[in-house]
């Protein structure tokens, strides 16, 4: 059923297989398809980058960047 699918939990992003799910997940199948859940303000170790939307934002695209290279894709913005 899991056949080829990889779930990913990279160190630059908070441990989420505590709470049941992973950063990423490559589900290939004629293309490939990569799957990123809960990118937030946190950092690595969990915390919210500061009370500043402007912070947790870059924060959150320094998440996206991070997962992204696990799967040797990066993010174009």
């Amino acid at each position: 059923m899991n056949a080829g699918i990889k779930f990913i939990n990279t160190t630059e992003l908070y441990n989420s297989s505590e709470n049941g799910y992973t950063h990423v997940v490559i589900a290939p199948r004629g293309g490939t398809t990569i799957y990123i859940s809960d990118q937030s303000g946190e950092d690595e170790n969990g915390k919210l980058a500061n009370d500043d939307f402007i912070a947790q934002l870059k924060q959150v695209f320094t998440n996206l960047r991070a997962a992204l290279a696990e799967t040797d894709a990066s993010l174009y913005c």
